[in-house]
């Protein structure tokens, strides 16, 4: 699994240093390093017993999932773990698709706004075992679509990152 997570590593470094400032800005993208995705996966309570469905939202490419996966996998791969991942940005989408094939390709990748998908996703009562997040780092305009949408499932902040938290 480390050669796979260094895989996802070089497409991290790739996108980052060829992806344009002001869309990355605009997106409030960070793209997390396999050092920091493989410690946050450690620090889940995993029962090996359990097969997990994971949830996560703004997955760019794929790291926070592919660490957590890997760990999952290390600790009994017979477990079968389904992730769904949800990723705004078009341009990553190819990527995520084929890091998280790697580990299963029931795995699902949203191409959608995670506060739209969010919305409908409530209406379901659809349940996750796990939710692991890079939220982006960006204010939430006080008249924009996504604030209005947030506004009419009463939701009221200032930011992204609260909520995709």
């Amino acid at each position: 699994m480390d050669s796979l997570l260094s895989k996802v590593d070089k497409t991290r470094q790739i996108f980052s240093s060829s992806t344009d400032e002001n869309h990355k800005a605009k997106l409030g993208q960070y793209f997390t390093p396999s050092s920091i995705a493989v410690f946050m996966a450690s620090i889940f309570d995993i029962d090996k017993s359990l097969s997990y469905k994971i949830l996560d939202p703004g997955a760019g490419i794929g790291s926070l999932s592919a660490a957590l996966l890997a760990r999952l996998v290390d600790l009994d791969a017979n477990k079968q773990h389904k992730v769904t991942a949800i990723e705004c940005d078009s341009i990553l989408v190819e990527s995520l698709s084929e890091h998280l094939d790697k580990f299963d390709s029931s795995n699902l990748v949203v191409n959608d706004n995670f506060i739209n998908w969010a919305k409908i996703q409530l209406e379901s009562n659809e349940l996750y075992d796990l939710a692991i997040l890079n939220p982006p780092y960006k204010k939430l305009s006080s008249f924009s679509y996504d604030k209005s949408v947030l506004k009419d499932l009463g939701i009221d902040v200032v930011n992204y990152y609260a909520v995709f938290v």
